[in-house]
């Protein structure tokens, strides 16, 4: 770690290609050099790899520690999909064609036209962008690519919206995107046995975004395929396969079902899990938006155009096989798609009913047909079929849903709801309001203690639904600790806005019951909106911190509808407020507290010139540290600046903090509190000596709010006879060594017992303001539990075992 010097003029101190060989049964793959399996989207609870070749949740280049794609809960190593990706099928000529996306893929990186496709470049890459980017802070989003289809915002009459410099403006689904453009027009690609045809003719621009935040939608991942035909035939009977190698932890105890209420197949566990226990979730897939095709009795073909006569097609079929059982050629592939045997046969549920619906049934309440006997599993979900001219353009969106119960049943209860707030979500075209901005936390790990810091960023945030008639207004922060970096998650602190919203209480859907309840979803205290918390006890076992062990924690903002919130009775009582709330996605990170971190605390040590103040130096961006010396100087109007003396620039300028809180901004990553000295208490005084000067009296902080926090008053303690904050006085404390005075001596004992001890002497006075002439007022003092004799004498010092020696000031005449 590279260490900051700080000088003070007041109080100054020193200071290519790439072969895999991929489990859960899948062949070796061969990643030419333009695919892109880097990228990946992370913004809510799951965090899911991205190619530009038409695969999703798969991961050849083991980023992460797995070639599994789909993690659940980000963060850790539990994967709930080892593969996924798009397939397409169709007849030419009366023949099947079919493209695949699977351990290996058939698409290529890059665009297609008249039934060609672009020479390979490097801009044929996966894109990523964010919730607050510009073109400053990410390049793909300065470099967003339009002219291969990206989509841009539009204005009320369709056309690009641009910005304030003449550009075009990226649009952003959610709070992330990944966007890649692909074809299947290069036929060296095809060679995967369940295609392995001539191409399909097609260009597909994949859009993937998730919103980040908790509950359900923080469970959701969107994706939106456009599917243009760019070659030279007409596909008639035309399908589009979402394909999936789910592994809910180990591969070889899943089971699959499918909803056609819904439209989601889906994947769970057949009981416990080695890998996640009893709690088990539910991964599937949910049609969100199929084909349009003209209704029945319409003879009119799609143009690209909306017409009344037209509708969305719904998933039409779903089928199921075990690992080894993967279809050979495209006949076996385009036969799964219509929802035959891989021979061509129809397929009959266990009640001899003909169906393209295979395990239909429900596993929750135990009718029709349901899987049996897991093992690795694949399946298959389907629409179509569709007549694509030369030129057309279908667009299907589909959801990526994961569902966590406290067992495997229960699990799929929370797939579904998970699936219904995707398709609300859906159904409002992703127009909907936003939690607060996730705030961004710096942390100090210090001896035993942990100190969190946090912007401002969310506060004041007000996100407004024209559709819904909402108005999100932000409420407070949340801080968590977890029990690994992904949880189970115990919120250890709520500074929220002092209004009249405390107790927030929402419906939300329980699949431990499979319904509806009231929950109390925010509790909080009115405390004032707060950005820093000293953490010194473990909250999960209720110990102090340990040095050198790490601890999780997290901090989020939240907001709540004002616009729709109402009193919440339980009989005549008013015990808080109904409505939505929103909070942001838990962030976690770690801290590992150490005996050897860095808290520099500078009290005037190497003056220029005299001062009763002092400068801690915090290093929460350890990594941003530059290793000049620095120089903090003081105006005339006792504001201050820092300067980088190395280089000369001005840092911070005419800054009037302080208070020592953590108000302060963070500069090439250090936090420079400076503090002036306590009001009303100024009289300690400085020993001079050649080498340095030091202070004669100086504070322990104890929480108090004079003298660096070492002053309280005395009902803080043990409570008082004063019942009127008018009948406190101006106290003045002169410490000196020759003019002493007696105090009351107490010895502590085995708490909450106190023995009185005489007499003794104090090195100062005390003295009652307020009159003229002062009044000097009695004292009394409390030695340290641990001395093995007590000395009758208020000797504080920086043993630990002497140190905690309490001083009281009495409201009666010396």
């Amino acid at each position: 770690m590279r260490v900051t010097r700080i000088i003070l003029t007041v109080v100054c101190l020193t200071l290519c290609s790439t072969t895999v060989a991929l489990s859960g049964g899948g062949p070796v793959a061969v990643a030419p050099a333009r695919v892109d399996n880097t990228a990946f989207i992370g913004v809510n609870n799951l965090q899911m790899m991205v190619s530009n070749v038409g695969s999703f949740a798969f991961d050849p280049t083991n980023r992460f520690g797995s070639d599994a794609g789909l993690y659940f809960p980000r963060g850790t190593n539990k994967t709930v999909i080892f593969a996924g990706g798009i397939w397409v099928g169709a007849r030419v000529n009366g023949q099947p064609r079919i493209s695949v996306a699977e351990y290996t893929q058939e698409f290529r990186p890059g665009t297609a036209e008249d039934g060609d496709y672009t020479p390979d470049q490097s801009r044929f890459r996966v894109y990523k962008i964010a919730r607050g980017d510009d073109a400053e802070s990410n390049p793909d989003y300065a470099n967003w690519p339009f002219q291969d289809g990206a989509p841009a915002v539009k204005d009320a009459f369709g056309h690009d919206s641009l910005d304030a410099d003449g550009n075009r403006i990226p649009e952003l689904f959610g709070d992330e995107a990944l966007y890649a453009v692909y074809h299947d027009l290069n036929p060296g690609a095809h060679t995967n046995q369940a295609g392995s045809t001539q191409p399909l003719g097609l260009e597909i621009q994949q859009n993937v975004f998730a919103f980040g935040r908790s509950g359900a939608l923080g469970n959701v991942i969107f994706l939106k395929f456009v599917i243009i035909n760019e070659g030279h035939n007409r596909l008639e009977d035309t399908y589009v396969s979402l394909w999936c190698d789910p592994d809910v932890g180990d591969p070889y105890d899943d089971l699959v079902g499918c909803d056609t209420n819904l439209m989601v197949g889906y994947a769970y566990n057949e009981g416990p899990d080695p890998i996640y226990g009893t709690g088990a979730p539910a991964v599937g897939y949910d049609f969100l938006q199929g084909p349009i095709v003209a209704s029945p009795g319409d003879s009119a073909r799609y143009r690209n155009e909306w017409i009344q006569d037209y509708r969305n097609l719904p998933m039409a079929s779903f089928n199921l096989y075990t690992a080894g059982k993967d279809p050979t050629n495209s006949f076996e592939t385009y036969n799964y798609m219509q929802g035959l045997t891989p021979a061509g046969d129809t397929v009959y549920d266990p009640f001899d009913v003909p169906t393209p619906f295979q395990v239909a049934g429900d596993p929750v309440t135990g009718e029709g047909w349901t899987d049996v006997n897991g093992n690795d599993r694949r399946f298959m979900m389907t629409t179509g079929p569709f007549t694509m001219a030369v030129g057309d353009t279908q667009e299907v969106v589909i959801a990526v849903l994961v569902g966590q119960g406290t067992d495997n049943i229960s699990s799929i209860s929370a797939l579904r709801q998970t699936s219904e707030q995707a398709q609300a979500v859906f159904d409002l075209g992703f127009n909907v309001p936003a939690p607060p901005p996730q705030p961004t936390v710096w942390q100090q790990p210090l001896p035993n203690r942990v100190e969190l810091v946090w912007d401002h960023a969310a506060e004041g945030d007000v996100q407004i639904s024209d559709v819904l008639g909402q108005r999100f207004v932000m409420e407070g922060y949340n801080v968590y600790q977890g029990e690994s970096q992904a949880g189970p998650w115990k919120k250890i602190a709520t500074f929220d806005v002092d209004n009249d919203i405390t107790r927030i209480y929402k419906d939300e859907f329980d699949p431990t019951v499979g319904g509806i309840q009231r929950i109390l979803a925010q509790l909080g205290t009115n405390s004032g909106l707060q950005n820093h918390l000293t953490i010194t006890t473990d909250r999960i076992t209720g110990k102090p911190l340990v040095n050198y062990r790490p601890y999780y924690f997290a901090v989020t903002a939240y907001s709540y509808d004002e616009a729709n919130v109402s009193e919440y009775k339980v009989g005549s009582s008013v015990i808080g407020h109904l409505t939505e709330v929103l909070e942001t996605q838990i962030q976690s990170f770690e801290v590992v507290p150490n005996s050897v971190a860095l808290e520099l605390v500078d009290t005037a040590s190497h003056v220029v010139g005299s001062s009763q103040g002092e400068v801690v130096i915090r290093y929460f961006e350890p990594e941003n540290v530059t290793g000049d010396t620095y120089e903090v100087t003081f105006n005339d109007d006792l504001t201050w600046n820092l300067t980088n003396s190395t280089t000369g620039e001005t840092l911070l300028s005419n800054q009037e903090n302080q208070s020592g809180d953590f108000e302060y901004d963070i500069v090439d990553g250090v936090m420079v509190q400076t503090m002036g000295p306590e009001p009303g208490i100024q009289t300690v005084t400085w020993e001079e000596s050649e080498s340095s000067v030091e202070p004669w009296a100086t504070s322990v902080n104890i929480g108090g709010p004079w003298f660096g926090g070492g002053f309280v008053p005395g009902a803080w303690f043990f409570g008082s006879t004063i019942t009127d904050a008018r009948d406190l006085i101006p106290v003045e404390i002169r410490f000196s060594n020759t003019e002493t005075q007696l105090g009351y001596s107490y010895i502590r004992g085995a708490e909450p017992n106190y023995s009185y001890g005489g007499y003794g002497e104090v090195p100062l006075t005390a003295w009652d303001v307020s009159v003229d002439p002062p009044r000097q007022l009695n004292v009394c003092f409390v030695e340290q539990f641990e001395l093995a004799t007590h000395d009758n004498h208020w000797l504080p010092s920086d043993d630990p075992i002497t140190a905690r020696e309490y001083l009281f000031v009495l409201n009666s005449d010396y």
